[in-house]
């Protein structure tokens, strides 16, 4: 999208007076007003909300108003906007706790300030982010008498390392997911595969049929799986895409696996498998 077009969707944005729909930001716990119509979150000084990280695009998401709802739009940015740990492809209707997640920072939507007044709950990013924990007091809950600094400090940091080390051994990214499938399928692991593939997919087909088609793979098919080369991943509107590239019979071959994002995870949901019996031909 060129600058000057979402440029002009920040200043089409019109304040009202009274208070309107809001971002919180759960590091900062900063308030952000997201006007009467619209708003975008980006790097570029023309963005309402401004984020200055290197992942953050100059105009990297849109929420605008569509009548009594706030409907965010992720507009082309490069490494993608989440809510609640979920991958966003298409225009989503946010609900009052609703968590966005842009580069590093993480906002709640409140839509409080919005005619009758709606309770927000705070919702859980996924279950594989608890780093993204709201750090909210809860209303009505007793205080504790704090932790000398030093002390709480420390407690910090182990606490955070370990949330560190467990996202860094359970997280994947979709080409990681790609090649671990291609390890799967050539030792013939069809459970440990078949967790790896879509909702949509597995209720497709049983199990069994599954396996199936994993046994009947041809040794040579399986063997062409180790010249396996991955390109750079891109997303689209069908899902996220990555190029694989792969040698049969001095024949290089190319392709794309299109995976989506579900409960946090990147899983498979179609794969070039037509390769593995050109063996055969």
């Amino acid at each position: 999208m060129r600058a000057a077009s979402w440029q002009n969707t920040v200043s089409d944005r019109e304040c009202g007076g009274d208070a309107m729909a809001k971002l919180i930001n759960l590091r900062t716990k900063e308030e952000h007003d997201l006007g009467a119509k619209a708003a975008v979150i980006g790097r570029h000084p023309s963005c309402h909300i401004r984020v200055m990280e290197k992942q953050v695009s100059r105009a990297h998401c849109r929420i605008a108003r569509s009548g009594d709802d706030w409907v965010l739009t992720d507009t082309g940015s490069m490494l993608g906007t989440y809510v609640n740990g979920d991958f966003v492809m298409k225009p989503h209707r946010l609900e009052p706790g609703d968590q966005i997640k842009v580069g590093t920072e993480a906002f709640a939507f409140d839509s409080a300030g919005d005619g009758p007044r709606k309770h927000m709950t705070l919702r859980p990013l996924s279950e594989a982010a608890p780093d993204e924990l709201v750090p909210f007091d809860i209303p009505g809950r007793r205080r504790v008498r704090p932790l000398p600094v030093v002390v709480g400090l420390a407690i910090v940091a182990v606490v955070v390392g370990g949330f560190v080390a467990v996202l860094a051994l359970t997280r994947q990214t979709p080409s990681q997911v790609v090649r671990r499938a291609a390890t799967l399928l050539r030792t013939r692991q069809a459970r440990q595969l078949w967790a790896l593939i879509t909702d949509e997919r597995r209720q497709a087909m049983t199990f069994n049929e599954f396996d199936d088609e994993v046994q009947a793979v041809p040794e040579d098919g399986l063997a062409a799986l180790h010249t396996l080369k991955l390109g750079n991943p891109y997303r689209t509107e069908n899902g996220m895409v990555v190029p694989v590239y792969v040698q049969i019979q001095d024949r290089p071959l190319s392709g794309e696996v299109v995976l989506f994002r579900e409960s946090g995870e990147w899983r498979i949901h179609s794969a070039p498998t037509a390769w593995l019996a050109a063996v055969n031909r």
